[in-house]
């Protein structure tokens, strides 16, 4: 009787460039903010405030993204989740327009990688 041996291989998790995340990072929390803007609840008076704070927390997810060396997605979502954390704390800020964007962009991790 002949036994065979099974290998296993483990799978590495995708890493991608810090460049190319940032740069698709910042657009999908653009993405994210814009759609909030028309579909929301009070889309014309929301405009002017989601404007100026959304585009200040995108900022803010390329300034820390940029420091990352290789940026994987418990990374991602990290960052994510920590500068959304800051922006819900504000006394201005909505918290359900905060966390609306906040899942927006961690929807998009899957489209960050494939386009690598």
């Amino acid at each position: 009787m002949k036994t065979t041996k099974k290998t296993v291989k483990t799978v590495k998790p995708k890493k991608i460039s810090t460049g190319k995340v940032v740069a698709i990072g910042a657009g999908i929390v653009m993405a994210a903010s814009v759609a909030y803007l028309l579909l929301g609840p009070d889309g014309k008076k929301n405009q002017a405030k989601v404007k100026v704070w959304s585009q200040k927390m995108k900022e803010d997810i390329v300034t820390k993204l940029k420091k990352v060396k290789e940026i994987t997605l418990p990374v991602y979502t990290s960052v994510i989740n920590e500068v959304s954390d800051k922006y819900s704390k504000l006394k201005d800020i909505d918290k359900k327009e905060v966390e609306a964007i906040k899942k927006e962009a961690i929807k998009h991790w899957k489209a960050i990688v494939n386009k690598k």
